[in-house]
């Protein structure tokens, strides 16, 4: 339900917003096309219609999945889980009694037998059940391995986004800065502006030149984050969105619930166990004559009954139905939590691409400024700190985009593990 809204209301207000900065960036670029060149690349590069080098948020998690330790790990548990129950649920043993005494008046057990168990009541069916059981608990277990996995490299990726686009945007500045520092050298030349509006413009040059220095190496830490989440090499960074799969089945998705219902069939089996207890034990026995006679071969059916437990298969009969619906009741309640988190997780994005909206419009008008500002401070109409502040204004804004932008892969991806999906899982 969310997820097509939310692909239909991403896709049409993404167009809308990029083909207008596309716009005003191409009137900017004919007008100015030197001081626009930077910002240009950086506008591309923040807007979620950016091309990736053939990768995708959906890669980078399917990568993490294949590569990282953990995940092997539980695949491990699932398949030992899966030969627990293959044992558990095995025809009963079948075995061999032969042995001869130094004397034949004095032979113990069997000289020669072979006894095979028949499963007439289904116990084994039922302990197979119980086992099963086992396979789901660890399947569950491992959903949620590659939901914490995925966690992981989506929120690191949302950081190194965001630290891309900052790092763009100083860039621009700097060049910004370098513009405006080459038009105050022009002014101060001709003595149209004293000489310590020039010392102001090359200082604002070594700021913006040390801010880069800074952006790039928070970024060059999120990429380690983001190789690190991945369990690998790093590809280059794809586009700076997340693009959510439909919906899915939410009792086989979240793995909190995958985990209580497995373990509600694990105490109905052991209601089943705890009912055929007191069953007969039938067996088939294949008999020789002792050592010391003649040889004679025979087939015995053998019969065994329990007669009193005192009490003990009924105890466990009420244990495993009263943690059965113990564990009904337990699912009914995490179910309606996961749907609170499902609805708050809703609301958080929503807000989040209102908030980009606003602030890629809020950027676009600050642009606009910034240009007007440059333009009139060339013609002598505006001060340098005018320009100063223009700039450091269409800075912040480019900023809060970037910023607004992060927040919304972090609410996507608080939406995917609300509903427990996966990238990728589904074609």
């Amino acid at each position: 339900m969310f997820c097509c809204e939310y692909s239909q209301i991403r896709e049409n207000r993404n167009r809308e917003i990029y083909e207008r900065w596309r716009k005003g960036r191409e009137h900017l670029a004919t007008k100015h096309p030197f001081r626009f060149r930077g910002v240009g690349l950086l506008v591309a590069a923040s807007s979620p219609f950016a091309l990736g080098q053939n990768q995708s948020a959906t890669d980078l998690v399917q990568q993490a999945l294949h590569q990282r330790d953990i995940v092997k790990s539980s695949e491990l548990q699932v398949t030992a889980a899966k030969n627990t129950a293959a044992s558990l649920g095995a025809l009963p043993l079948t075995r061999l009694e032969a042995g001869s005494g130094t004397r034949p008046d004095v032979n113990g057990g069997e000289d020669l037998t072979l006894f095979q168990p028949i499963d007439f009541f289904g116990k084994s069916r039922a302990a197979r059940e119980s086992g099963n059981a086992g396979v789901q608990t660890a399947l569950a277990t491992l959903r949620q391995t590659k939901i914490q996995v995925q966690g992981d490299v989506l929120n690191a990726l949302a950081n190194a986004w965001n630290s891309k686009s900052r790092l763009d945007n100083a860039r621009s500045q700097l060049e910004i800065a370098n513009t405006t520092q080459k038009a105050t050298k022009t002014r101060v030349d001709v003595r149209a502006l004293p000489e310590i509006q020039l010392t102001r413009a090359n200082l604002d040059v070594r700021r913006a030149e040390q801010i880069v220095i800074d952006r790039e190496a928070a970024h060059a830490a999120n990429l380690v984050k983001l190789r690190q989440a991945l369990g690998g090499e790093l590809p280059p960074l794809p586009s700076s969105s997340i693009v959510l799969p439909s919906p899915g089945n939410l009792d086989k998705d979240r793995p909190e619930l995958l985990t209580l219902n497995s373990q509600r069939e694990g105490f109905i089996a052991d209601e089943k166990q705890a009912k055929l207890s007191l069953a007969p034990d039938v067996e088939i026995q294949a008999r020789r004559s002792p050592w010391a006679e003649n040889e004679r071969y025979g087939v015995r059916l053998q019969f065994v009954v329990p007669l009193w437990d005192h009490g003990a298969s009924k105890r466990k009969l009420q244990a495993a139905r009263q943690q059965a619906d113990a564990t009904e009741l337990a699912y009914q309640d995490t179910k309606k939590q996961v749907m609170a988190e499902i609805q708050a997780a809703n609301i958080n994005q929503s807000a989040a691409k209102k908030s980009l909206e606003s602030y890629v419009a809020l950027a676009s008008g600050a642009k606009d400024l910034l240009d007007k500002t440059q333009r009139g401070f060339e013609l002598g109409a505006s001060t340098l700190l005018d320009v100063l502040d223009a700039k450091r204004a269409y800075s912040d804004a480019l900023d809060d985009v970037a910023n607004a932008e992060m927040n919304l892969n972090l609410a996507n991806a608080e939406l995917l593990r609300a509903n427990g999906q996966i990238l990728g899982e589904r074609a």
